[in-house]
């Protein structure tokens, strides 16, 4: 099977693609919660270029998905990673633009202009996400025209028709029929009755319209208490199994991605700290591991 990087246009070949994502429910469901949660922070914390770049190991699970037949809803929430990483992507390229770190439709007429000047040098979107650029009409609109909580609207309502195409949350954000149009004083009031009613805010968003991490942001912000929530965190219990599982295939995964660092592209100013933690890590991973396989044999 052969996975295209979506960023690069690079084909991954299968062993590769491995290497992203393993051929596990498990592991690709992980995977997918952690986009969630990164993608929650990423605008703020990162830039284009390494948005483009989990946008395309996200659209590699996603890709996974299909080829391994997963359930419906684990690929719809693959499909919905895809968007929200698209919109992240677009937020963070407008935001580049107007610091001046990514060129923009103007600079690029300016350029013509004065082909030699000091602006060829500033990257364009098309050397940082190429997908954002061939499609950008769609994916444009996603970050222009919709907020982050409307964005979590049309997303809820498209995810809802288990149509999760970019064309059809566009739809949605444009408010054509059957888009989204609650405001977020409405959210909160519905958000204030389903806590009284004793909903957990994981319970919330198919009844809101919006995701769970809106929903808690919401609750906050209106200062709603959530009383099922504190019964949740106070009774959840760990899959231990589980964690095993997903730290193993985190441990395979990392590995198997060093083959693609170039050393003469890294700067060493921190390689005293890198080595330290690396030599902690490492140490701590053969301790669990004498302590796993003097289990095996009890089994």
């Amino acid at each position: 099977m052969t996975v295209v990087n979506t960023t690069t246009g690079e084909i991954i070949e299968t062993g590769s693609a491995l290497a992203l994502v393993d051929k596990t429910a498990v592991s690709v469901v992980s995977m997918l919660e952690e986009a969630r949660r990164w993608l929650a922070t990423a605008v703020e914390t990162t830039g284009p270029a390494e948005i483009a770049l989990a946008k395309a190991q996200i659209a590699t699970a996603e890709t996974w998905t299909k080829e391994l037949r997963l359930s419906k809803e684990i690929q719809l929430d693959a499909t919905e990673m895809v968007r929200r990483a698209e919109y992240a992507l677009g937020r963070s390229i407008r935001i580049a633009q107007a610091e001046g770190t990514v060129r923009s439709l103007g600079d690029n007429a300016a350029i013509r202009e004065d082909p030699g000047g000091d602006i060829t040098r500033i990257p364009s979107v098309k050397d940082i996400a190429p997908e954002f650029y061939n499609n950008g009409s769609e994916m444009a609109v996603m970050a222009d025209q919709a907020t982050p909580e409307e964005f979590d609207a049309a997303i809820e309502e498209a995810k809802a028709e288990e149509n999760l195409s970019r064309a059809n949350v566009v739809r949605k954000i444009k408010g054509e029929p059957g888009g989204a149009t609650v405001t977020r004083d409405m959210r909160a009031e519905m958000i204030r009755n389903l806590a009284d009613e004793g909903y957990s805010s994981r319970q919330m968003p198919k009844k809101v319209g919006v995701s769970e991490e809106t929903i808690r942001q919401i609750a906050r912000d209106f200062d709603i208490e959530i009383p099922a929530d504190r019964v949740i965190r106070g009774t959840r219990r760990l899959d231990h199994t589980q964690m095993v599982e997903n730290s193993v295939t985190g441990f395979e995964n990392a590995v198997s991605a060093l083959q693609y660092i170039d050393l003469d592209e890294v700067d060493f100013g921190q390689v005293d700290e890198w080595v330290a933690s690396l030599s902690a890590s490492i140490a701590a991973l053969n301790r669990f591991k004498k302590q796993i396989a003097k289990e095996a044999t009890h089994v």
